[in-house]
């Protein structure tokens, strides 16, 4: 943001006889100065920290459903949601970190419909190895629940992955985009 450049005022033209509230003295002047400079630095700093924020959301973009029980499945159909900055990207189903990145916050919600009286699990993926896990259990069938990951402060490296990974029973379904839901969908967030 611009700042204001004149130099510094000193009196010159000093009246005595108008009070110092009904006037402007060169006092005056370099205190406003002295402000709008010091919140035009402070302005372009925190747009220097916004410009260099980096934030992905992905959503599991149509439902994905468990095809075999008992075996740990990578959960595929990914859209980018809503992006910030170009650190972060979607490949192969999973986020990438690019260059420059050493810290992320990483979070998701994962949407579970149950085929009856079953248990499903939810894994966030690091590099493809499980490193959480989250479990929905259902006493009906059909019966929805949502599992996901407060927000977790991690160390990656350049071109580290995350993705999401389900374990469970034939047919349960990991709720992807609709009208009615809202979507699995996975974040990760970093400066």
């Amino acid at each position: 943001m611009a700042q204001i450049t004149y130099q510094d005022k000193s009196a010159v033209n000093v009246n005595s006889d108008v009070a110092d509230v009904n006037k402007v003295n060169a006092t005056d002047m370099n205190e406003i100065k002295s402000v709008v400079n010091t919140n035009a630095t402070a302005l372009d700093n925190l747009t220097t920290q916004v410009n260099n924020k980096n934030i992905l959301t992905i959503k599991l973009n149509s439902n994905y459903t468990i095809a075999q029980t008992n075996t740990l499945y990578q959960i595929t159909g990914w859209a980018v949601d809503e992006q910030i900055g170009t650190g972060l990207s979607l490949s192969n189903d999973k986020i990438v970190i690019g260059s420059g990145i050493s810290k992320i916050k990483v979070s998701y919600s994962a949407k579970c419909q149950g085929i009856n009286t079953t248990r499903t699990f939810v894994y966030l993926t690091y590099n493809n190895t499980a490193i959480s896990q989250e479990m929905a259990t259902y006493g009906s069938a059909n019966q929805q629940m949502t599992v996901g990951l407060t927000p977790r402060l991690m160390s990656v490296n350049e071109n580290d992955t995350f993705g999401l990974s389900c374990y469970g029973v034939q047919n349960v379904i990991i709720v992807g985009a609709s009208s009615t839901y809202v979507p699995t969908i996975l974040t990760i967030e970093a400066e």
